[in-house]
C-alpha cells in the first residue's frame, strides 16, 4: 500500500517540478483552448503531471460515485462537467469511455478507501495522452477559478509572489493550503489531487492564472422569437481573443440555449469576471431566456439583478447585447462596477460590431471604459447608425 503524501510528500513533489525547465509557456494559453503545440521536452513534464491529474480526476470522481461525501460538492461541481465534456470529444478515450460502466479501478481508489490514495505517473513524459492532459488542464483551471479570491486577492500567494518574498516551494504548499481550506475537508483522500495542484503551482502558471480573466458568453433564442445571428457573435469574440496581443490571459466559455437554471449554475460554476449576455430583450426590461420546451421565458430586472448581487465583487463587467437592456443594465449596476445595456432596439450588425470592439480593445489591454467606446467605435466604422445605442453604466456614477 502506497504510503499517503503529506506536507512532507507534497515538498519532495515540489523540490522536483523546480527542476523542469519552465520557459516556454506562451503555447499554454493556446493548449488551454484545444490548440495543441508541438510536445517538447521541456513542457513534457508538466503535461505528464496533468495527463496524472486527469487520472486522479478520473479516479476521484469514480470512488465518490460508490462513496459519497458531505465535503465533496465543490469537486463535483468542478469536475463533472470536464468529465461530459471529455466523453464526448474523445469518444474512444481509455480514461472516460461512454460505452463502459465506471466501476472502482485498481489502484487510488480502492487505496482512497482505507486513506492511502496514491500518486504515480510522474517519471515518464512521453506517455501523455491529449484525452487525459486536457481533463488535468481544466480540472488545475477550475479548482483555480474557485479559490480565485484565496490566490490572487490582498495578502494571497500571487501577491506574496509579486513581491520576491516566496520561492516555488513555499508558494506551491501555500497553494495546496489553499486549496485544501476552501474546497475539502482535512481527509487524505484528497491529498493526490493537492499534490498535482502544488506541482503545478510554479512561478509562470500562477502569474498566468492570477492575471487571466474569464468571459463568460450566454445567449437565448427562443423558438417564438425572431432568429439572431448568436453564433457568429460567438464566433467573432473567440476570434479576436484569440488574436489578441494579450490572449493568453483570457479564457472564453461559453453556454448556448440557456434557461433560469443553465444561468445560475453557469456563474457559479465558472466564476467569471466578465459575463456577456446575447439575446432579446422586451420593451418592458425584461431578459428572454429559454423554457424546457425552448421558449420564451422573460426575466424580470429585480431578478436579474438579485442574482448579479451575489456575485458582486466578483464580476467586474456585465455585458447585456439586447435590445432594450439599459432597464436590466440599470438594476445589475447597483452590484457591478461596469454593466452596458441598449437603450433601445439593437439589431444583429450592430450587436456583432459592438462586440468585435468591445474585445478587441480588451484582449489589447484596454480599460471598460475604453473598450466601451471602442466598441461603439466599431459600429460607426461599419456605417451602422446605432453607435449611440449601447449605454455604459457605471456603479459608483450610479451611486452618486
Amino acid at each position: 500500500m502506497t504510503a499517503r503524501i503529506d506536507s512532507k510528500g507534497l515538498s519532495a513533489l515540489i523540490e522536483q517540478v523546480k527542476s523542469f525547465q519552465t520557459t516556454r509557456f506562451s503555447g499554454f494559453g493556446y493548449w488551454h483552448r484545444g490548440l495543441d503545440p508541438v510536445l517538447v521536452p521541456e513542457e513534457g513534464p508538466l503535461f505528464q503531471l496533468y495527463a496524472g491529474l486527469g487520472v486522479v480526476v478520473r479516479d476521484m470522481w469514480v470512488y465518490l460515485n460508490t462513496h459519497p461525501r458531505d465535503d465533496a460538492q465543490v469537486f463535483k461541481t468542478v469536475i463533472q462537467p470536464i468529465i461530459e465534456e471529455n466523453r464526448e470529444q474523445y469518444p474512444k478515450t481509455t480514461i472516460f469511455h461512454p460505452m463502459v460502466d465506471p466501476v472502482i479501478p485498481d489502484g487510488f481508489a480502492q487505496a482512497a478507501v482505507e486513506g492511502y490514495p496514491t500518486v504515480a505517473g510522474l517519471d515518464d513524459w512521453n506517455i501523455v495522452h491529449e484525452w487525459t492532459t486536457k481533463p488535468g488542464k481544466k480540472a488545475f483551471y477550475g479548482f483555480y477559478q474557485v479559490c480565485r479570491d484565496q490566490l490572487c486577492g490582498a495578502g494571497g500567494p500571487y501577491e506574496i509572489l509579486q513581491q520576491d518574498k516566496v520561492d516555488e516551494n513555499e508558494l506551491g504548499m501555500t497553494i495546496a493550503r489553499v486549496f485544501q481550506r476552501e474546497c475539502f475537508s482535512a481527509s487524505p483522500a484528497w491529498e493526490p489531487l493537492l499534490a498535482f495542484l502544488a506541482t503545478c503551482a510554479i512561478r509562470k502558471e500562477i502569474e498566468t492564472m492570477c492575471e487571466l480573466t474569464t468571459v463568460l458568453f450566454l445567449s437565448a433564442n427562443p423558438t417564438d422569437t425572431a432568429r439572431l445571428r448568436l453564433g457568429e457573435e460567438l464566433r467573432e469574440i473567440r476570434e479576436k481573443l484569440q488574436l489578441a496581443n494579450l490572449r493568453d490571459r483570457f479564457d472564453l466559455v461559453d453556454r448556448t440555449a440557456v434557461r433560469p437554471e443553465d444561468l445560475s449554475l453557469a456563474m457559479l460554476s465558472v466564476n467569471p469576471q466578465v459575463v456577456h449576455f446575447s439575446g432579446h430583450g422586451t420593451a418592458t426590461g425584461s431578459l428572454c431566456l429559454e423554457d424546457v420546451s425552448g421558449k420564451l421565458h422573460r426575466v424580470q430586472p429585480e431578478a436579474l439583478a438579485a442574482l448579479f448581487e451575489q456575485f458582486a465583487g466578483k464580476v467586474q463587467c456585465v455585458v447585456l447585447n439586447a435590445c432594450y437592456a439599459e432597464i436590466q443594465a440599470n438594476a445589475i449596476a447597483r452590484h457591478i462596477d461596469y454593466v452596458i445595456g441598449m437603450n433601445q432596439t439593437i439589431g444583429d450588425s450592430a450587436a456583432i460590431a459592438f462586440a468585435i470592439g468591445f474585445y478587441q480593445a480588451l484582449g489589447e489591454g484596454k480599460s471598460f471604459d475604453e473598450a466601451y467606446k471602442f466598441g461603439c467605435i466599431q459600429i460607426g466604422l461599419q456605417n451602422i447608425p446605432e453607435h449611440l445605442t449601447p449605454v455604459l453604466i457605471k456603479k459608483e456614477r450610479l451611486h452618486a
